[in-house]
C-alpha cells in the first residue's frame, strides 16, 4: 500500500514540475514576445517622428527643431539620433559629449 502511496507521489510531483517548467518557460516566452512588440512600436514611432521632422527647404532637406521631441534636446536625456544622409548631417543635442559611430 505504502509503496503505490508512494509511487503515485512521485508522480504527481514529477508531473507538477513539468508543468511547473513548462508555464515558467511560456510565461517568459510570452513575456519576452510582448517587450519586443512594445521596443518595436515605440523605435517605429520614435523613427516616424524625425522622418516628420525632416522638411524640404531652400537649401534642400532640413531638420525643424520644433518638430522634434523635447527629449533630443535635453543634454543627457537618452534619447539620441543621428542622420547621415547626402543632403547633410543631423544630430540630437543629446549628443553633445559623444559622437556615434556610423
Amino acid at each position: 500500500m505504502k509503496s503505490i502511496q508512494r509511487r503515485l507521489s512521485l508522480g504527481l510531483i514529477a508531473v507538477m514540475v513539468v508543468v511547473g517548467l513548462v508555464m515558467a518557460q511560456t510565461s517568459l516566452w510570452l513575456f519576452e514576445v510582448g517587450l519586443q512588440r512594445y521596443l518595436e512600436s515605440g523605435l517605429r514611432n520614435e523613427s516616424e517622428n524625425l522622418l516628420v521632422a525632416l522638411v524640404r527647404g531652400p537649401a534642400g532637406l532640413q531638420l525643424d527643431d520644433h518638430r522634434l521631441s523635447g527629449a533630443y534636446q535635453r543634454p543627457l536625456s537618452g534619447h539620441y539620433f543621428r542622420m547621415d544622409l547626402p543632403q547633410g548631417h543631423w544630430r540630437s543635442r543629446s549628443l553633445w559629449d559623444f559622437e556615434l559611430p556610423p
